[in-house]
């Protein structure tokens, strides 16, 4: 009984120490570690919050800047783009100025009054057609689009006394003037573009699209003027009666970059106003050949008065911007895009007309000037896009 005892007394020593222990340890530390648990709670939370966030906005940078824009996107994945637009548009040229009026004869031997004549442009249709595709590498969308605008119009004068003259030729031997005169102009432009364009939202409401690619253009221009009636010309041959006709040609294709930028600025989900603001600097050639034929008695007979070609190779800049209203919408879960837009747009093309003006052409060293003219085409562009 007594050895069991002795066998006991180590362990009722460790007891007594530990129960001992554990009632004399101060009480501070615990309820520190309680408080710091308790404060370091939301901070856990507010974390979790945060990364969610940056998995949100990892997401959402695929395709633009802000986890909720204010307009409907696409989910990140691969998607066709189609789009078309009607163009209604007015094509404007310098350097168009074909016949002198003026109500005072040759024999006067000065004109002290007249007004230079200029070609009436009127408003055309055309077309741009595009074809796209959408990829989830940084959302990048590859597109090409063709734009093709083609137009002509014809203007009559006619006076019953000959006061019509034409300014690109003047021979020394015939001073022409004519009681009726007619101008016909024609123009076909095209424009094929290669690009690839990113949407990058700015804000929940403003997003930017950088443009940059390649650009080939082809700008052909006609135009011809038409000298009749009346006594025709007066001259070293004595009076003449007949035609006199110059026909123009100035065509110009080229190839070179092309790049700009799209901004958009969203009301609400569906609608929204835009503005383009784009250019290209492009080389290329001009082939121009102008063409003065007469026709008449008492003069040469029916003979080509001159016939002169130009072909030159040229860098050319070409600036372009518009600005309208927006409507779009997603339909099938986010897998279809559709949208609207209308709006106004100018393109300028500087020194597009090279076709020369003679002046005593065959004498005085064959003097003349080009007219080096910029063209503008400006209207109203309706377009409509469909991404699946």
């Amino acid at each position: 009984m007594l050895e069991k005892s002795l066998k006991a007394i180590p362990l009722i020593a460790a007891s007594l120490f530990s129960s001992t222990a554990l009632f004399g340890m101060p009480y501070g530390p615990l309820l520190s570690q309680a408080s710091t648990q308790t404060v370091e709670q939301p901070d856990s939370l507010a974390d979790l919050e945060n990364k969610v966030t940056q998995l949100e906005e990892q997401k959402a940078n695929k395709r633009m800047g802000v986890t909720q824009p204010s307009r409907p996107e696409l989910r990140d994945e691969v998607s066709f783009i189609i789009e078309g637009s009607g163009l209604y548009w007015k094509a404007e040229q310098e350097g168009m100025e074909y016949a002198v009026k003026s109500s005072e004869p040759f024999g006067s031997g000065v004109m002290r009054h007249g007004r230079l004549l200029t070609h009436d442009f009127e408003w055309g249709g055309g077309f741009r057609v595009g074809f796209g595709l959408h990829i989830p590498y940084d959302s990048w969308e590859l597109k090409a689009i063709w734009t093709r605008y083609r137009n002509d119009s014809t203007v009559h004068h006619h006076k019953s006394k000959a006061e019509f003259s034409p300014t690109f030729f003047l021979t020394p031997a015939i001073a022409w003037f004519a009681t009726h005169t007619k101008s016909h102009y024609s123009i076909e432009y095209n424009t094929v573009d290669a690009t690839m364009q990113r949407d990058y939202f700015v804000s929940r409401s403003l997003t930017l699209r950088p443009i940059f690619g390649l650009r080939g253009a082809w700008i052909d221009q006609n135009f011809s003027q038409h000298f009749y009636g009346g006594p025709g010309g007066f001259g070293n041959f004595g009076n003449a009666t007949g035609k006199q006709v110059v026909k123009v040609k100035n065509d110009f294709s080229a190839g070179g970059i092309f790049g700009g930028i799209n901004m958009n600025f969203c009301f609400n989900r569906h609608w929204s106003i835009y503005g383009d603001l784009a250019g290209s600097l492009v080389f290329g050639s001009f082939d121009v050949h102008v063409k003065n034929h007469i026709t008449g008695t008492n003069i040469f007979g029916d003979v080509t008065a001159a016939n002169v070609k130009l072909n030159t190779c040229n860098l050319k800049a070409n600036v372009q911007t518009g600005l309208g209203f927006q409507w779009q919408t997603t339909l099938g879960k986010d897998r279809c895009r559709l949208l609207f837009s209308a709006g106004y747009e100018i393109l300028f093309w500087f020194s597009q007309n090279n076709a020369p003006r003679f002046v005593f052409p065959g004498v005085f060293n064959n003097g003349y000037y080009e007219a080096n003219g910029s063209l503008t085409l400006q209207g109203g562009t309706f377009r409509g896009l469909l991404e699946f």
